[in-house]
C-alpha cells in the first residue's frame, strides 16, 4: 500500500513538474502547424517560391519531433507530444527552431503583405499573429476542455470549428455561443459545413467579439442575416459563400471596414450584388 502511495506521488509530481513545458510545447507546434498550412496554401502550384524553404523547414522540424518518440503527428490533432528525460534537450532545440522560423516569416510578411489579393487576408492574418495556432482544436484532448477553462483562452485569435454540427459542439460546450466573452484577442472564426441556421447565426452572439476580422460561413444553412449582423464592424473578410440567401438585407450599409465577401452558391440576383457594391464600392464581391 505505501508502495502504491509512494508510485503515485511519484507520478504526480513528474506530471506537473513537465506540465507547463508540455502546455508551451503544445502551443508551439500548434503555431508551428498553422504557420506551414499557411505557408503552403501560398505557394501552391510554385507560387511565392521565396517562402517554400520556409514551409519546408518548419515540416523537417515537425517530423523531427515526431521521430523522438513524442507520439507526435504533424497533422493530428489534438496534439500529443510525450516529453521525458531522454527526448527533453532535444524538442527543445526544435522549438527554438521552429521559433525562430516563424518569426522570419512574419518579417517577410510584414515587408511585402500589400503584394496579395484580398481573398488572402485569413492567411496572412494567420502568419502575422503572435498566436496562429487553433488551440481550441489542438490543445483540447477529448474535449476536456471548453472555452470557460481553456488554458490559453486569453491567447486564442482563431477558432476552427468546420465540418462538425456547431449545434452538436456546443451542447457540450455552451460558452461557444458566446465567444467573445471568453476569448477576448480572437479575431478568425471558421465555421464552414456546420449546418449553423438563420436562428443559429442570430443565437450565437457575434457582436460580443470586439476585434473579430476574419469569418467564414461557408456551406451552411443560413438563409438571412439579422438586423445589426456585424455591429462592431472590425470585420474584413467575410464568406457566406453556399447558404441559401436572396439577399443580405440592410445591415451591410455600415460595413465600412469590409474589404472581401464571398457570396458565392447563394440565389442572390445580379440586381441585388449591384445594390451592395454601389454602398460598398471597395469591397471585392464574389458570386
Amino acid at each position: 500500500m505505501k508502495k502504491s502511495l509512494l508510485l503515485l506521488l511519484i507520478l504526480s509530481t513528474t506530471f506537473f513538474g513537465f506540465g507547463q513545458t508540455y502546455l508551451n510545447t503544445q502551443k508551439t507546434l500548434a503555431d508551428a502547424i498553422a504557420v506551414k498550412n499557411a505557408l503552403d496554401i501560398l505557394t501552391h502550384g510554385g507560387s511565392n517560391p521565396s517562402i517554400l524553404p520556409y514551409a519546408e523547414k518548419i515540416t523537417g522540424n515537425l517530423k523531427r519531433i515526431g521521430e523522438l518518440e513524442t507520439g507526435f503527428y504533424h497533422y493530428a490533432y489534438p496534439i500529443t507530444v510525450m516529453i521525458d528525460d531522454e527526448n527533453k534537450k532535444e524538442i527543445k532545440q526544435i522549438e527554438k527552431e521552429l521559433t525562430a522560423t516563424m518569426k522570419e516569416v512574419k518579417g517577410l510578411v510584414e515587408i511585402a503583405i500589400n503584394q496579395f489579393e484580398i481573398d488572402r487576408y485569413p492567411i496572412l492574418q494567420s502568419l502575422l499573429s503572435e498566436n496562429p495556432g487553433d488551440y481550441y482544436s489542438a490543445i483540447n484532448p477529448a474535449f476536456s476542455y471548453n472555452l470557460s477553462n481553456h488554458p490559453l483562452r486569453l491567447k486564442i485569435e482563431e477558432i476552427c470549428l468546420q465540418d462538425f454540427p456547431f449545434n452538436e459542439m456546443a451542447s457540450g460546450d455552451t460558452a461557444l455561443w458566446n465567444m467573445g466573452s471568453f476569448c477576448p484577442e480572437l479575431k478568425r472564426i471558421y465555421l464552414f459545413g456546420a449546418e449553423l441556421t438563420t436562428q443559429d447565426l442570430t443565437k450565437l452572439d457575434l457582436n460580443g467579439i470586439q476585434n473579430l476580422e476574419v469569418l467564414d460561413l461557408s456551406e451552411n444553412k443560413i438563409t438571412m442575416l439579422s438586423e445589426g449582423f456585424n455591429n462592431n464592424n472590425h470585420l474584413i473578410y467575410l464568406s457566406l459563400a453556399k447558404n441559401d440567401l436572396t439577399s443580405i438585407g440592410d445591415t451591410f450599409k455600415s460595413w465600412s471596414n469590409l474589404r472581401y465577401l464571398n457570396l458565392k452558391g447563394n440565389k442572390i440576383p445580379a440586381e441585388e450584388i449591384k445594390r451592395i457594391q454601389k454602398v460598398l464600392p471597395l469591397v471585392k464581391i464574389l458570386y
